[in-house]
């Protein structure tokens, strides 16, 4: 077994090349927030064609409680309508739909709200970025980690996939009294009362309109990135060591080292836990485990002891991928990699149904139906229960199907296939199983058809595509490889756009039919833990996927 050293090395290197993959997040930002500052500065000095110098106090005042045309407010409403986190966006709305700019809105008033309205795109666009930084440290954490692990103790064993859901509790999380996303909001209004209050204090100071341009783009440009940078570099550290947690659990670690960075930054508190042994199950974020502040710099070692080592032992014996122990002490990442991760990495290899078809033509479906068991040893396990009961409570009977090679039927609850279809051969077994199940799911727990908010929020979800449809439609040619994604956004847009994985328009009319579908292939896109296009589907119809994650409440 390694020395306690080895842990320690190799859980700085993840770390800081954690922190060297936010580079280029970061200078997607720097672009962001530079534009953003332009633009408030180009839109400000156009409403500043009148403005002079030499104003009197009195008249200074004037200026700025001068009222605007109607138009430009409208226009500037109609500026928020690209974002795409709806709360957000709702928010933002009902300030610039507030009763007293309802009828007029005065020249400083304007200003103001053209400066929260800009920062709020940029805020929104931040949160984009961001998420993908954050879900790219926790999964980089989380794998490296586990490599790290096996290597250390030269044996390869199986392990899962790192759940969406994990990432999705790991994302809305308040460790630091509120989840990253509060922050951006948080930091946006902060800058946007302070360049606001730039505006004001300087006509009436009587200030040069440059004098006023160069204090804004302090606040806009320098503020921003300055608020942006300290929050992805401290939420970074919070993902990369949670990865790290995640893959212990995995792993049965019982006990980690605290780690901090020792030199002239070093914070009181992070020296006070250096070289300190604590339990996992008793890690509790800004008290034992890092990040303890803003800009932490902390991270933590595995205590692997000899309890711990037998437990991999155990897990190794019964890997499921080779039926045997596996040593990996000369084994590079990439190559791991593609046997202990890739492998399980939801379609990365397709499985059409050939294998499963006799010499004489018949299909088999008991060894379709066993491969799909071992299949679901891979399935995050908040949908694998649900699955495997209803996997063991569907009755599969093979019939002439009219349309479909496949269908579900709740009144029977059974699984029709007809494999004389000529598409049958083409498809994975375990695409289609897992989209019947999931509508047996939808039947026997959740009724996705009788709720309220989920059919409006895909109502409402139409006008989104409508605006740029051939975002969804590329998007879903260059990844939807299983149709999951296209078969949702067909029934949101009731087949007016062409997707590959489609109904037919009809079948959209019959009630309830897109609460089903989507909720059907939601779940499977949980079940496959398509990180990818589950992140695509919340940051492009947050309504709907937030309905869908009420509807799972039932269960």
């Amino acid at each position: 077994m390694k020395s306690e050293a080895y842990w320690r090395k190799r859980a700085e290197g993840i770390l800081l090349e954690a922190e060297r993959n936010t580079t280029d997040y970061l200078n997607q930002l720097n672009v962001l927030y530079r534009n953003t500052a332009e633009e408030i500065d180009r839109k400000s000095k156009k409403i500043f064609d009148t403005y002079r110098k030499d104003f009197t106090a009195e008249q200074a005042k004037q200026w700025l409680n001068e009222v605007v045309p109607r138009a430009e407010y409208d226009q500037l409403k109609e500026s928020i309508s690209s974002m795409t986190d709806e709360r957000m966006k709702k928010q933002t709305l009902m300030r610039l739909n507030a009763p007293a700019y309802r009828y007029r809105i005065t020249r400083l008033q304007y200003l103001k709200q053209q400066i929260m309205a800009e920062l709020s795109i940029a805020a929104d666009r931040e949160k984009q970025v961001t998420t993908q930084c954050y879900v790219d440290a926790v999964k980089y954490s989380y794998y490296h980690t586990m490599y790290e692990l096996q290597q250390g103790v030269g044996l390869g064993f199986s392990f899962a996939q790192l759940p969406h859901s994990t990432i999705d509790r790991l994302l809305s999380a308040r460790w630091y009294g509120r989840n990253y996303s509060a922050s951006i909001w948080r930091n946006r209004g902060q800058v946007a009362t302070a360049a606001a209050n730039v505006i004001k204090v300087g006509v009436l100071a009587g200030q040069s309109i440059p004098d006023m341009s160069k204090a804004l783009m302090e606040q806009t440009y320098t503020n921003s990135m300055r608020n942006a940078t300290r929050l992805v570099r401290t939420e970074v550290n919070y993902f990369s060591n949670q990865g790290a947690i995640e893959s212990y659990k995995e792993a049965g670690i019982e006990k980690y080292e605290f780690m901090a960075t020792l030199d002239l930054r070093t914070s009181p508190m992070c020296r006070e836990h250096d070289g300190k042994t604590y339990l996992i199950r008793e890690a509790t974020v800004g008290g034992n485990y890092p990040p303890l502040h803003p800009y932490c710099r902390s991270t933590v070692a595995a205590v692997v002891d000899v309890p711990g080592l037998e437990r991999m032992d155990k897990r190794a014996a019964r890997n499921t991928a080779t039926g045997k122990t596996t040593d990996i002490h000369k084994m590079a990442y990439n190559e791991w990699k593609k046997q202990y991760v890739d492998v399980d990495d939801t379609l990365a290899i397709f499985q059409p149904m050939k294998p499963y078809y006799s010499s004489d033509g018949t299909f088999n479906m008991e060894a379709a139906i066993n491969d799909y068991r071992r299949f679901l040893q891979t399935v995050p396990e908040e949908c694998r229960i649900y699955l495997e009961q209803a996997l063991n409570a569907v009755d599969y009977i093979e019939t002439k199907l009219p349309d479909a090679p496949f269908g579900y039927s709740p009144s029977r609850d059974t699984i029709f296939y007809d494999s004389t279809k000529k598409s049958f051969m083409d498809l994975d077994f375990r695409i289609v199983n897992t989209h019947e199940l999931s509508h047996r799911v939808d039947a026997a727990f959740i009724h996705s058809w009788e709720s309220s908010a989920f059919q409006v929020a895909i109502t409402d979800a139409k006008s989104v595509i409508d605006l740029e449809p051939s975002k969804y439609v590329e998007f879903c040619e260059k990844y939807d490889h299983d149709g999951f994604l296209s078969d949702i956004l067909d029934a949101i847009c009731e087949s007016d756009y062409r997707f590959e994985y489609s109904h037919y328009k009809d079948y959209w009319e019959k009630p309830g039919n897109k609460q089903k579908e989507i909720f059907a292939n939601l779940f499977s896109l949980e079940s496959f833990n398509d990180i990818n296009k589950l992140s695509f589907i919340r940051e492009n119809f947050g309504r709907v996927y937030d309905s869908y994650q009420e509807l799972l409440v039932m269960i």
